[in-house]
């Protein structure tokens, strides 16, 4: 059982025996005599120690049906990530933590499910798959070696790709990657930085040029309406 899990679980268990006061159950806020009261934080889980997921208990064919022709899935290889965007969540629920599947454990999953739905994509909806470049390599070798005949989707920075060598770059290409989502969030360096956002817009030239020269389709996620946010921006 992941944390979360195992303090709802505590807490049905408090409720079957009758009891209300949620005392000793870390993970937990509630509330006495109208005053909350906030228990220590149960901490967070490796990920590589949670449950295989049964993805085998979806009903897929009729999911496959409404996605005009392209067999495609969701997919987590990472939970969390280092930086600390104002807007994001983040921060809050995983502490800046990032924590990943093993490569080997990912790529064996991907095959399975490839395997088993006949997929055509995956799209790995990790907050930030990039955050360590050795693993991201590591897993398009796997892939590659895989032989899997299936394209993927990332989520990363734009300046994490600057971190790649254009051989890395190539060989997450040949491995499937077909599209990159970008958290670009604004096209004003100013807004940027007032939700923290520490990136500049050279940087995002930059990336879409590399990653349409890879065979790689760049997309810049963008969020209007930020508080700094005025008519020129």
């Amino acid at each position: 059982k992941g944390q979360g899990e195992q303090t709802f679980l505590e807490i049905v268990e408090r409720y079957a025996k009758g009891e209300r006061d949620l005392d000793g159950i870390n993970g937990s806020l509630f509330k006495r005599d109208g005053k909350p009261v906030w228990n220590p934080d149960r901490g967070y889980t490796d990920i590589n120690a949670l449950p295989k997921r049964p993805f085998h208990l979806v009903d897929f064919e009729p999911y496959a049906q409404k996605c005009e022709g392209t067999r495609w899935i969701l997919y987590c290889t990472s939970h969390g990530c280092p930086w600390d965007c104002s807007y994001c969540s983040n921060a809050s629920v995983y502490g800046r933590n990032w924590k990943p599947l093993l490569p080997e454990t990912a790529v064996a999953e991907m095959a399975e499910l490839t395997h088993r739905y006949r997929l055509q994509v995956i799209d790995i909806i990790d907050d930030n798959y990039l955050v360590r470049r050795d693993r991201s390599v590591e897993i398009a070798e796997r892939l590659i070696r895989e032989r899997l005949d299936v394209a993927y989707y990332i989520q990363t920075r734009t300046d994490q790709i600057d971190r790649l060598s254009d051989a890395e770059l190539e060989t997450l290409a040949k491995s499937g990657l077909r599209r990159i989502f970008f958290g670009l969030e604004s096209g004003s360096v100013k807004v940027m930085r007032s939700v923290n956002k520490r990136l500049d817009l050279e940087t995002a030239y930059r990336t879409a040029e590399r990653c349409l020269k890879a065979g790689i389709r760049p997309s810049f996620n963008l969020i209007f309406g930020l508080p700094a946010e005025e008519e020129g921006d």
